[in-house]
């Protein structure tokens, strides 16, 4: 018999991959990939089918291949029937975990992996790259979930396919590897490379006098998720040196707060806090002007308190405390108040909530008016701040120009977007700390 491509498969497993993108920021090339086909061979010691003879299946049962909840729906029909042969079975696995995936249920998806990769059907050649791009799904899914250690064992021989990712993925894989068992070096090196290119970019457009990539909000995903690697991994020396030497208004303001929190546990805290002065007056900044929560506000404190006490400067310390205790109370604790902002922002899994996955979403783009003043052939670039209350309108607008002629009109733009209020359990809360950028170019 002939070899069937699995044309439908890889179309839909790059359909998986593509919607969780949108969530997580990976740049898979899934749906350019097209995955090799089955031989009608023998597998499990019975016929087998064809993808195309297994969606055909799943259409028949009127079931859309095209809605992940219909393919999960299906794939637990074929695992509950007894009578299913083998390789049908197989492939119900694996789509079931392909559709669990794309409806970010990462949980259930990484228990499905043991299975799958101790199957026949993974193993055989011509799945290699089925075989990775479940990896990498698994590997999503396992620090989403914070199972990074059930993945490590599922995959075991297989976690090769992540070492080498592709330049574009290679920042949410050292996130995975990070929090694994064996393979936090692997990790330190991805996320080394990737911040070192980030500081070549970022020196290169300094001199161009050019914004630099990080900008855009993929580029802070990228930069965010390498630091994330380096701290989750334990080398706070390390982390602590990249963060000093990166811009913090590139969106890692909630990475200084972490990297001053880690302060105590490098190798010389004194020189470790002397590098991130600058940080730490850049945070304190825009804790002052409202920019940051009240929760980050006293966190910051606490890591302040924390830091001074570690590096041997306790007037310093005392001091802060003393300013803590006036704006957060009497009772204010140092270790709580840092610790119970600390549980989200380096507990694996929840990282989404440091490295601003979820950016502010725009309702309608942002269309500034040209200022009635400026006649010449001049340009700007600008960058507002600004927090977005709970119906979504843009609050504490401040907004800096390279020509402040532009200011006056940035400011107005900034204050007609509405945006998608910031969700939490259901409730909106205020998002605090956008930093929105702004060109006027002819």
């Amino acid at each position: 018999m002939g070899v069937h491509t699995l044309d439908v498969f890889s179309i839909l497993l790059g359909d998986a991959l593509m919607s969780v993108k949108k969530l997580l920021a990976i740049s898979l090339l899934a749906t350019s990939f097209a995955l090799p086909g089955f031989s009608e061979e023998q597998i499990c010691d019975q016929p087998t089918l064809t993808t195309r003879e297994y969606y055909a299946l799943l259409n028949a049962a009127s079931l859309d291949e095209k809605d992940f909840q219909d393919r999960l729906s299906f794939s637990l029909q074929v695992l509950e029937d007894g009578g299913s042969e083998c390789a049908l079975r197989q492939l119900a696995l694996i789509d079931q975990a392909i559709s669990l995936f794309a409806l970010e249920r990462f949980s259930e998806m990484v228990d499905l992996l043991g299975p799958i990769f101790e199957g026949d059907l993974i193993k055989r050649p011509e799945m290699k790259s089925a075989l990775k791009y479940l990896a990498e799904a698994g590997a999503v899914s396992g620090y989403w979930s914070g199972k990074a250690d059930e993945v490590e064992s599922a995959l075991q021989g297989h976690i090769n396919v992540l070492l080498s990712p592709a330049p574009q993925d290679a920042h949410w894989i050292a996130e995975f590897l990070s929090v694994t068992k064996g393979y936090k070096l692997e990790a330190v090196s991805m996320a080394s490379l990737i911040l070192d290119e980030h500081l070549r970019r970022a020196s290169q457009a300094e001199r161009n006098n050019s914004r630099p990539s990080s900008s855009d909000p993929q580029s802070k995903r990228r930069l965010n998720a390498a630091l994330m690697s380096l701290y989750n991994a334990g080398e706070a020396d390390r982390f602590i040196d990249y963060v000093s030497r990166i811009n913090s208004a590139d969106g890692i303001t909630n990475l200084d707060l972490l990297a001053l929190s880690a302060v105590p546990q490098t190798s010389d805290p004194a020189s470790a806090l002397q590098k991130l002065q600058v940080k730490i007056d850049y945070v304190k900044l825009r804790d002052e002007n409202g920019y940051v929560s009240p929760e980050f506000g006293a966190a910051l404190a606490g890591a302040s308190v924390l830091g001074y006490r570690a590096a041997g400067r306790i007037e310093d310390s005392e001091r802060e405390l003393r300013s803590a205790k006036m704006r957060f109370g009497a009772e204010f604790d140092p270790e709580k108040a840092l610790s119970t902002e600390l549980v989200w922002m380096s507990r694996p899994g929840m990282s989404p909530r440091i490295t601003a996955f979820e950016e502010a979403t725009l309702l309608d783009p942002i269309a500034p008016n040209w200022p009635w003043e400026v006649n010449d052939r001049a340009e700007a670039s600008c960058v507002a701040q600004f927090n977005i209350d709970e119906q979504g309108k843009p609050i504490r607008i401040k907004v800096e120009c390279s020509d402040e002629r532009f200011e006056k009109s940035a400011t107005n733009a900034i204050k007609r977007a509405r945006f998608a209020p910031l969700m939490i359990d259901g409730k909106p809360k205020v998002r605090y700390g956008v930093v929105q950028p702004l060109d006027y170019k002819l």
